[in-house]
């Protein structure tokens, strides 16, 4: 939860508007005049923790997701479901268990040994909805629309792929899209 708000709070400082006075101001805090010397060091310094954090952690993320693909810390459960399926003698199949990647279970541990990049999804799917309302100062409704559109296509892709490998989550993931759905599109109807 911490990283779509940080991300959506660095770029606000990109946010600037006239507001009729013929001085652009900073949308979050009418004051902070955009052409001052001030706001350009605010510009470099965000532009930096944008880079590092809101670029920087879904790279981190697909590093770390993308080592734990061919490796797959698999469950006993699934490691047995697959060689019943495969008919592969227990011996024969060598499942690595790197320690270094054990840290980073949360990150996958909850998908399925087929899904354990869905992670990246969701994370690739934050950050542009940060992006997309943050950024795009024109065309609420237009802004707003975007957003259904990406909401409404992670609900549907959730529910047909079902990526949890807990069932109960798939739905709670479901729920969840779909309270964010619902949210968008109240805020179109409050428009």
């Amino acid at each position: 939860a911490v990283f779509p708000v940080a991300c959506l709070a660095l770029l606000e400082t990109f946010r600037c508007e006239d507001l009729g006075d013929g001085v652009r101001r900073l949308h979050a805090d009418y004051r902070v005049n955009c052409d001052s010397p001030a706001h350009q060091v605010m510009i470099a310094f965000s532009s930096v923790l944008f880079a590092g954090w809101c670029l920087g952690v879904p790279a981190l993320v697909a590093l770390v997701l993308f080592r734990a693909v061919p490796k797959r810390l698999v469950s006993d459960r699934e490691k047995q479901a697959w060689l019943q399926a495969h008919q592969v003698p227990g011996e024969r199949l060598q499942i690595q268990h790197d320690p270094d990647l054990e840290k980073f279970r949360w990150l996958f541990g909850p998908y399925r040994s087929d899904f354990t990049w869905w992670e990246l999804v969701v994370t690739t799917k934050r950050l542009h909805l940060c992006v997309e309302l943050a950024i795009s100062q024109d065309e609420t409704e237009l802004r707003l629309c975007l957003a259904v559109t990406i909401s409404a296509a992670s609900l549907v892709f959730t529910s047909l792929v079902r990526p949890h490998a807990i069932p109960g989550h798939n739905l709670l993931a479901a729920v969840a899209d779909t309270a964010v759905l619902l949210v968008l599109l109240v805020a179109i109807v409050l428009q």
